[in-house]
């Protein structure tokens, strides 16, 4: 096999795939990257069999052949390299030269026939949008998938397309986040695993991206990259259930005076003691943390508010992710008491339920 590809396309494809390849794995092919020469173009190839990323660069000078290569320490020697270019020279060993102006380094492989076959689906595409929305969505929603595995169903995210809208939900029972695009016309459903999103969020560009659905596998296609990955299964909680159906009081704030205020009295918090107070009364918001052993804080925000007094305490952390991940100026929080759950919202089609704390 070889093949000579540019050097600075070389370390992005390894960046692209690096999120599936296997970490700590018992089984050695797991931990290494398959690469296949053929026609004008490189494939990268990596897999933890839970989720697989292909992915494919232009190459000049091509003999076909493929073989795999520890993904870590070649990418280590690809981004150590001068020049410009690289080519690689697999001999029938499966040993790799990998050249380029300064010098030349040899590493050795392990044969393509260990490395696990990755699903090639062809299953109908169920839609295709633009990249970047779909990003958006996801870094919206995503983070309040759960990491308890007793509760598989939820180590995900949901995507739900019905009543000419894609509905993408990520809920750990505390917290529920929410985003819709609209113009979708067909009707299904997937669960997608966390680490498939993560893999999804450091790779999408721009330009359109097709999601396909076989048996109990997805494909997200876009660019030059396929990431095929397996489905969670079993029945997503009714998560329109969860949201309030009617609040109170509706508080419009400026997020990032909110979120700065919450950073710093949050300094004072612990494991213990993990929560803040929120007290709205007229014209003004009162942002509180006491925490025996550590001290208390205690800072005054302005706001148009004429409603009632409400008290309720939030976790801090679940408060603060939402703020982080839009970008309008102003947010409108939602309250009805300090029992009640609590709706964030930015005048998109996002919405993001919290529940309380107790407070002391």
């Amino acid at each position: 096999m070889k093949a000579v590809v540019s050097k600075k396309d070389l370390i992005k494809g390894m960046k692209l795939v690096g999120s599936a390849v296997a970490a700590h794995s018992t089984i050695p092919i797991l931990g290494h990257v398959k690469i296949t020469a053929e026609g004008e173009k490189l494939i990268l190839t990596a897999t933890d069999l839970e989720v697989s990323i292909v992915c494919e660069l232009p190459a000049k000078d091509v003999v076909a052949g493929i073989t795999t290569l520890s993904a870590d320490r070649f990418s280590s020697v690809v981004g150590a390299q001068a020049g410009e270019e690289i080519s690689l020279n697999v001999d029938d060993q499966y040993a790799t030269s990998i050249v380029s102006d300064t010098g030349t380094f040899k590493m050795l492989g392990l044969s393509e026939a260990d490395f696990p076959k990755v699903p090639d689906i062809t299953g109908e595409i169920l839609v295709e949008l633009e990249a970047s929305v779909l990003k958006t969505a996801l870094e919206q929603a995503g983070y309040c998938a759960s990491s308890d595995v007793t509760r598989h169903v939820l180590n995900g995210v949901f995507l739900k397309c019905e009543k000419e809208e894609l509905s993408i939900v990520a809920t750990d029972g505390k917290r529920l986040a929410i985003a819709k695009l609209p113009g979708m016309k067909e009707k299904w459903e997937l669960i997608v695993p966390s680490k498939t999103v993560t893999a999804l969020l450091r790779s999408l560009q721009d330009g359109k991206v097709a999601i396909s659905r076989e048996t109990n596998l997805v494909i997200f296609k876009f660019a030059e990259i396929r990431i095929v990955s397996k489905l969670i299964e079993g029945t997503y909680p009714n998560f329109e259930q969860v949201m309030p159906k009617t609040v109170g009081e509706h508080i419009q704030i400026n997020r990032e005076a909110l979120l700065s205020a919450l950073k710093r009295v949050s300094l004072l918090t612990n494991d213990k003691s993990n929560s803040v107070q929120l007290f709205f009364s007229a014209n003004k918001l009162k942002v509180s943390v006491k925490t025996a052993e550590v001290g208390e804080a205690h800072e005054s925000l302005v706001i148009d508010y004429k409603g009632k007094d409400i008290s309720v305490s939030f976790s801090p952390d679940y408060l603060m992710e939402p703020l982080r991940h839009l970008v309008g100026e102003t947010v409108t929080i939602g309250l009805t008491d300090g029992m009640s759950p609590g709706i964030i919202e930015d005048g998109s089609a996002f919405r993001y339920v919290l529940m309380p704390m107790r407070m002391n």
